[in-house]
Protein backbone atom coordinates (compact mmCIF):
# COMPACT_ATOMS: atom_id res chain seq x y z
CA UNK A 1 0.00 0.00 0.00
CA UNK A 2 1.25 3.48 -0.88
CA UNK A 3 2.39 5.30 2.30
CA UNK A 4 0.34 8.41 1.43
CA UNK A 5 -2.81 6.31 1.04
CA UNK A 6 -2.04 4.47 4.29
CA UNK A 7 -1.64 7.72 6.23
CA UNK A 8 -4.81 9.10 4.67
CA UNK A 9 -6.80 6.00 5.66
CA UNK A 10 -5.38 6.06 9.20
CA UNK A 11 -6.20 9.76 9.65
CA UNK A 12 -9.71 9.26 8.28
CA UNK A 13 -10.27 6.34 10.68
CA UNK A 14 -8.83 8.37 13.57
CA UNK A 15 -11.02 11.40 12.94
CA UNK A 16 -14.09 9.26 12.23
CA UNK A 17 -13.62 7.55 15.59
CA UNK A 18 -13.10 10.90 17.30
CA UNK A 19 -16.22 12.33 15.63
CA UNK A 20 -18.28 9.31 16.54
CA UNK A 21 -17.58 9.90 20.21
CA UNK A 22 -17.96 13.66 20.13
CA UNK A 23 -14.30 14.37 20.89
CA UNK A 24 -13.60 16.17 17.66
CA UNK A 25 -16.75 17.96 16.52
CA UNK A 26 -18.72 18.26 19.75
CA UNK A 27 -21.53 16.14 21.13
CA UNK A 28 -22.44 13.31 18.79
CA UNK A 29 -24.15 9.99 19.49
CA UNK A 30 -21.64 7.15 19.76
CA UNK A 31 -24.07 4.90 17.85
CA UNK A 32 -23.82 6.99 14.69
CA UNK A 33 -21.49 6.23 11.79
CA UNK A 34 -20.13 9.02 9.61
CA UNK A 35 -20.54 8.31 5.88
CA UNK A 36 -20.11 10.20 2.65
CA UNK A 37 -23.24 10.77 0.56
CA UNK A 38 -23.65 12.14 -2.93
CA UNK A 39 -26.78 14.11 -3.85
CA UNK A 40 -27.77 15.76 -7.08
CA UNK A 41 -27.44 19.56 -6.91
CA UNK A 42 -31.20 20.13 -7.15
CA UNK A 43 -31.81 17.66 -4.30
CA UNK A 44 -29.31 19.46 -2.09
CA UNK A 45 -30.77 22.89 -2.94
CA UNK A 46 -34.35 21.78 -2.25
CA UNK A 47 -33.43 20.18 1.08
CA UNK A 48 -31.44 23.26 2.09
CA UNK A 49 -34.29 25.61 1.14
CA UNK A 50 -36.69 23.54 3.24
CA UNK A 51 -34.34 23.64 6.21
CA UNK A 52 -34.14 19.85 6.38
CA UNK A 53 -31.46 18.14 8.45
CA UNK A 54 -30.22 15.71 5.79
CA UNK A 55 -28.62 13.32 8.30
CA UNK A 56 -31.90 13.02 10.20
CA UNK A 57 -33.84 12.54 6.99
CA UNK A 58 -31.51 9.78 5.75
CA UNK A 59 -31.62 7.96 9.12
CA UNK A 60 -35.43 8.11 9.07
CA UNK A 61 -35.62 6.81 5.49
CA UNK A 62 -33.19 3.97 6.24
CA UNK A 63 -35.23 3.03 9.34
CA UNK A 64 -38.37 2.94 7.18
CA UNK A 65 -36.63 0.87 4.52
CA UNK A 66 -35.34 -1.68 7.05
CA UNK A 67 -38.56 -1.89 9.06
CA UNK A 68 -40.93 -4.79 8.74
CA UNK A 69 -43.63 -2.66 10.37
CA UNK A 70 -44.06 0.66 8.64
CA UNK A 71 -46.98 2.85 7.74
CA UNK A 72 -46.88 5.26 4.83
CA UNK A 73 -49.25 8.22 4.93
CA UNK A 74 -50.12 10.67 2.21
CA UNK A 75 -50.29 14.11 3.81
CA UNK A 76 -50.76 17.72 2.77
CA UNK A 77 -47.81 19.87 1.80
CA UNK A 78 -48.18 21.82 5.07
CA UNK A 79 -48.11 18.65 7.19
CA UNK A 80 -45.09 17.34 5.30
CA UNK A 81 -43.23 20.62 5.88
CA UNK A 82 -44.04 20.44 9.61
CA UNK A 83 -42.88 16.83 9.73
CA UNK A 84 -39.59 17.67 8.03
CA UNK A 85 -38.90 20.59 10.37
CA UNK A 86 -39.93 18.90 13.60
CA UNK A 87 -38.68 15.37 13.10
CA UNK A 88 -35.48 15.77 11.13
CA UNK A 89 -34.29 18.88 13.00
CA UNK A 90 -34.92 17.51 16.50
CA UNK A 91 -33.27 14.16 15.96
CA UNK A 92 -36.62 12.47 16.54
CA UNK A 93 -37.41 9.11 15.03
CA UNK A 94 -40.58 7.30 14.04
CA UNK A 95 -40.37 5.52 17.40
CA UNK A 96 -40.69 8.93 19.09
CA UNK A 97 -43.75 9.74 16.96
CA UNK A 98 -45.48 6.40 17.53
CA UNK A 99 -47.03 7.30 20.90
CA UNK A 100 -48.62 10.42 19.37
CA UNK A 101 -49.74 8.42 16.33
CA UNK A 102 -51.43 5.86 18.59
CA UNK A 103 -53.18 8.65 20.50
CA UNK A 104 -54.42 10.11 17.21
CA UNK A 105 -55.66 6.67 16.11
CA UNK A 106 -57.51 6.30 19.42
CA UNK A 107 -59.18 9.69 18.99
CA UNK A 108 -60.12 8.83 15.42
CA UNK A 109 -61.59 5.48 16.49
CA UNK A 110 -63.66 7.20 19.18
CA UNK A 111 -65.03 9.66 16.59
CA UNK A 112 -65.85 6.85 14.15
CA UNK A 113 -67.66 4.87 16.86
CA UNK A 114 -69.76 7.94 17.70
CA UNK A 115 -70.54 8.47 14.01
CA UNK A 116 -71.62 4.84 13.62
CA UNK A 117 -73.76 4.98 16.77
CA UNK A 118 -75.40 8.14 15.45
CA UNK A 119 -76.04 6.40 12.11
CA UNK A 120 -77.55 3.42 13.90
CA UNK A 121 -79.77 5.64 16.06
CA UNK A 122 -81.03 7.61 13.05
CA UNK A 123 -81.44 4.64 10.72
CA UNK A 124 -82.97 2.07 13.01
CA UNK A 125 -85.15 3.96 15.44
CA UNK A 126 -87.63 1.74 17.14
CA UNK A 127 -91.14 2.55 16.03
CA UNK A 128 -93.71 2.78 18.75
Amino acid sequence: MDMTLYVSVCLRQYFSAKCAYGWYTGEMDANLKRISLMLREEQYQTLTERGVNVSGLIRDLVDDYLSEHKVTLGVSEETRALYDKIVSNTGSTDKDIEKYFREALGAMLKDKILEMQDLQDKSFKKRK
